[in-house]
C-alpha cells in the first residue's frame, strides 16, 4: 500500500510542477494579442458567430500559455505562489 502511495504521490507531483519554459510566455501573449485584435476587426467588419467564440478559445490558450511559463528568475516562492493561486482559481 506504501508503494501505491509514492507512486500516486510522485505523480501528482510531477504533474504539479509541469511548466513550459520561458519562451512560451512570449508565444502566449501574441496568440493572446493576436486574437483579441481579431475578435474587435470581426466585430466592425462582419458579424459572423462562428468566429467569437473559436477566438475565445484562441484567447484562454493564449493566456494558459503565459500563466504556466516560467519566470526567467524561478525561486520556491514564486512555485508556491503559482501553485496558491491556481489553488484559489479552482476553488472559485
Amino acid at each position: 500500500m506504501n508503494d501505491f502511495c509514492e507512486t500516486e504521490r510522485s505523480k501528482l507531483n510531477k504533474w504539479s510542477n509541469f511548466q513550459l519554459p520561458h519562451r512560451y510566455k512570449k508565444i502566449g501573449w501574441i496568440v493572446a494579442a493576436a486574437a483579441v485584435m481579431l475578435q474587435i476587426g470581426i466585430r466592425f467588419i462582419d458579424e459572423s458567430e462562428v468566429a467569437r467564440p473559436i477566438l475565445r478559445n484562441v484567447i484562454l490558450l493564449g493566456l494558459l500559455m503565459v500563466s504556466i511559463s516560467k519566470e526567467k528568475i524561478e525561486d520556491e516562492f514564486m512555485v508556491s505562489l503559482r501553485a496558491m493561486s491556481y489553488r484559489l482559481a479552482f476553488i472559485f
